[in-house]
């Protein structure tokens, strides 16, 4: 008889789209604070904030961060301000 209850956990797939072919990931990188960014970050993944080439990017760390808006570890590039 045990009284106490086994620990398990279960582990589910998330897929990151890492985007990295991308022409705004292109973008991203040219900048100062991309290619800044890049220097330490180990899985990056790029995401788009808005249509056309007007669009922010996004760049995370996937180690730190699957959701870029609310974490220290991603930078939000404005490429018509870069």
């Amino acid at each position: 008889v045990r009284w106490t209850p086994t620990a398990s956990f279960t582990l589910e797939e998330f897929v990151i789209q890492s985007n990295r072919d991308s022409p705004a990931a292109d973008l991203a990188r040219a900048t100062p604070r991309g290619s800044g960014f890049l220097q330490w970050a180990r899985f990056p993944f790029y995401t788009l904030d808005g249509r056309g080439t007007e669009a922010a990017i996004w760049i995370g760390d996937a180690r730190y961060t699957v959701d870029p808006e609310v974490s220290w570890a991603a930078v939000r590039l404005d490429p018509a301000a870069e």
